[in-house]
């Protein structure tokens, strides 16, 4: 396990990145819809 575990790249700004963006789509999911004007 100890060997498979070591080929795996450590790509710290990956993971950043990643983390970035699922906070981004989370945060976008969680925005009210624009509210709709009423047009005249």
């Amino acid at each position: 396990m100890q060997s498979i575990l070591r080929k795996v790249p450590d790509d710290p700004a990956f993971l950043l990145k990643r983390k970035m963006e699922l906070e981004y789509q989370r945060r976008q999911q969680e925005r009210l819809p624009p509210r709709e004007t009423e047009e005249w």
